[in-house]
């Protein structure tokens, strides 16, 4: 009797760690469903900026290759180099991403582009750690940006009227004056 009682004893405390393994794990699973690991993404409205951050990676889609280097070159919110891996990842500021887009979108205007769109989309690959102590640093969240550029159709010159009011010039000099100037019917305005 004394040896079915000590059975029983064990699987009771076996049965009651076997619960409480399975509710901290639904727990810790329903709880962090932002950390499980499955990236998601976020407008730059939507995120959340408390936590160091670091950025994965930068891609910009919707441009000719000519533009997308003059316009990566000089953003702020830059990523590392594939090819420097021993370097540490650069800190991602949200409001450095705020000017970039802006940037985009000045260029592309000064460029005759005046329609242009700029969609941006943070995925975020792996969410800050808590800091194991209360005045210490948390592990830094991972975030990889993707810009999504639509420049729209650009802006052409149709027509073209020069009035200089009673300015007359000799014949053949309003030719080469038109020549000089910078603007010509179909060019980019």
């Amino acid at each position: 009797m004394e040896v079915v009682g000590r059975c029983w004893a064990v699987c009771s405390v076996v049965a009651l760690l076997l619960v409480s393994i399975v509710f901290l794990s639904s727990a810790t699973a329903s709880g962090s469903a932002k950390n499980s690991g499955v990236p998601r993404s976020v407008s730059l409205e939507d995120f959340d900026v408390r936590g160091p951050w670091q950025l994965t990676g930068l891609s910009i889609e919707g441009l000719g290759i000519l533009q997308d280097w003059t316009i990566q070159s000089s953003l702020q919110t830059q990523a590392r180099p594939w090819w420097a891996f021993w370097r540490p990842r650069p800190t991602f500021v949200p409001g450095y991403l705020y000017d970039d887009l802006e940037l985009i979108r000045g260029r592309l205007r000064a460029a005759g582009y005046y329609e242009v769109r700029v969609r941006e989309s943070l995925v975020i690959q792996r969410d800050p750690g808590v800091p194991a102590t209360p005045s210490g640093e948390g592990t830094p969240g991972e975030v990889y940006v993707q810009l999504d550029v639509e420049p729209g159709r650009p802006i052409v010159v149709c027509s073209l009227y020069i009035d200089l009011d009673s300015v007359t010039f000799p014949e053949g000099s309003e030719l080469a004056l038109q020549r000089r100037f910078p603007l010509k019917l179909g060019d980019v305005f």
